[in-house]
């Protein structure tokens, strides 16, 4: 599935949907969810804390990436909620 800009969500093909890496949330929801747990924590303090770049939490957080299972993880421990709350 993809979400367009008008909020409609189309159907794309199961190779093209495993591209994206979440299969059961969109892009958007994920991106969503991460920025609320972030919670009054800047971008910057967590990707200090994860190893990675500040762009990277931007992409997860617009949606444009949903991060690998090792960093799923790394989010999960440190905001305190579970994998399944964030990405499923």
């Amino acid at each position: 599935m993809q979400l367009l800009t008008n909020g409609d969500i189309i159907r794309v093909s199961q190779k093209e949907s495993r591209k994206g890496g979440a299969k059961n949330l969109s892009k958007l929801t994920i991106a969503e969810r991460l920025v609320k747990a972030r919670g009054k924590r800047t971008q910057r303090e967590v990707a200090e804390k994860l190893g990675i770049g500040v762009s990277t939490i931007s992409m997860y957080e617009t949606g444009q990436r949903v991060p690998k299972d090792a960093i799923k993880v790394k989010l999960s421990k440190l905001y305190g909620v579970p994998i399944q709350e964030l990405f499923y």
